[in-house]
């Protein structure tokens, strides 16, 4: 699952200049965080906190794709 994710958001080092610098375990590094997120909810059955979370989480996913300032729009859009 990591794997199949990461690849998915490889592509948007494409989307900022300088993209293609950022360090290699970026990818790896957002989808275990999101997932570590959600498996912490389920293990703890507090799923129902996972929606509210979604903001953040994509905020956090698209930052060093978008820049803090974009990433948190496009979340405050999808949140």
């Amino acid at each position: 699952m990591v794997a199949h994710f990461s690849e998915e958001l490889f592509v948007g080092r494409g989307l900022r200049p300088g993209g293609d610098h950022l360090p290699q375990i970026t990818e790896k590094a957002m989808v275990g965080g999101v997932a570590m997120l959600v498996a912490q909810r389920l293990e703890r059955g507090t799923h129902a906190e996972l929606p509210a979370l979604a903001p953040e989480a994509i905020q956090f996913v698209l930052t060093p794709y978008l820049g803090s300032e974009e990433a948190k729009t496009v979340a405050a859009r999808h949140g």
